[in-house]
This record gives C-alpha cells, sequence and structure tokens, in this order.
C-alpha cells in the first residue's frame, strides 16, 4: 500500500516560506486557529497527486491563485512509501509568468 510520509510546501495558498510535514504515524491531524493553512496542506496534496486542486478543476480559482501573494513560484513536493517500491517523490512547481 503506498502511504504519504512527507509534504514539503513553498509559495502555496497560505504557505509563502518552505513549510514541512513528517508524517510518521498512520494517522494524524491538522489542527490550528482559522487562517493557519489547515486546509492549505489538504489542497497541497491533492496538487501533488493530481497537479490541480477541486477548485480549479471547477473553475472556481485559477491555477495561478494557489500562488501564495507575495510568491512568483508555488512548489509542492510529496513523498510516498511503498514496502515493495520504496520511495517515490512527486514534485509539482508553478510560476506566474
Amino acid at each position: 500500500m503506498l502511504v504519504l510520509r512527507e509534504i514539503k510546501v513553498r509559495g502555496f495558498k497560505a504557505f509563502k516560506d518552505e513549510v514541512w510535514f513528517k508524517i510518521d504515524k498512520p494517522i494524524f491531524i491538522l489542527t490550528g486557529p482559522i487562517g493557519s493553512g489547515k486546509s492549505s496542506i489538504l489542497d497541497a496534496i491533492e496538487y501533488g497527486l493530481y497537479g490541480r486542486t477541486k477548485d480549479v478543476r471547477r473553475r472556481i480559482i485559477k491555477r495561478e491563485d494557489l500562488i501564495n501573494d507575495f510568491s512568483n513560484k508555488l512548489q509542492v513536493s510529496l513523498i510516498l512509501k511503498e514496502d515493495k517500491l520504496g520511495s517515490i517523490k512527486i514534485t509539482r512547481e508553478y510560476s506566474r509568468n
């Protein structure tokens, strides 16, 4: 079974600077005050896996709107692990121009 183990985000929605999450338990909980980036992390996972989010797919927002207001580029990296395959790294980047 493929399992998400790490998330690294920079310039994506609420995150201007690089933020890194290591997931070493089978269950993790995102907590924090309003506006702290909980939904942005879930959107980053979706963007990392599929290259777009539901809001982009539904044309509610443009892909450029995923870039943090104070950044020119976004980067999302996911590390997935599987017992037989080992680690798989997915990195997606997108720039304003």
